[in-house]
């Protein structure tokens, strides 16, 4: 059985700053986890948040290669991060208050097309926003 790619991220999730910026020792670390899998497989990967500061709202944007993935799901993990969630390209969530959690933020689900190439692939989501209840957006 030949194992068609390995999703890795090993590294934070890409932060968009807005004006008022938190230090970097204030700002939550986003990864995604690491998976192996082949054509025409389902796959399902979490979006993990460490050292979480507090937040109230993120915009996430899912960045893969389209010819060898296509997103089937995104899914907030409201257990532990209560809110308001909105999907679309984009998947958004906000809170009425600061939710300090650590853990599983988002899952994203992925079918494995036939086309894809053996190798690594990277998926990653770039944080368009978050944002604290003093209204620090990081």
């Amino acid at each position: 059985m030949k194992k068609i790619f390995s999703v890795l991220v090993a590294a934070a999730m890409l932060m968009t700053l807005c004006a008022f910026g938190i230090s970097a020792a204030d700002e939550p670390t986003m990864t995604v986890s690491t998976v192996t899998a082949e054509r025409g497989q389902t796959v399902t990967l979490d979006v993990v948040v460490s050292g979480n500061p507090g937040m109230n709202a993120a915009v996430l944007k899912p960045v893969y290669d389209e010819t060898a993935l296509e997103l089937v799901s995104m899914k907030f993990n409201m257990t532990d991060f209560n809110g308001q969630e909105q999907y679309g390209k984009n998947a958004v969530w906000a809170s009425s208050e600061d939710n300090t959690a650590n853990g599983t933020f988002l899952t994203l689900t992925f079918n494995v097309l036939e086309g894809a190439s053996f190798g690594k692939l990277s998926i990653h989501s770039v944080m368009q926003g978050l944002a604290d209840s003093a209204g620090a957006c990081q």
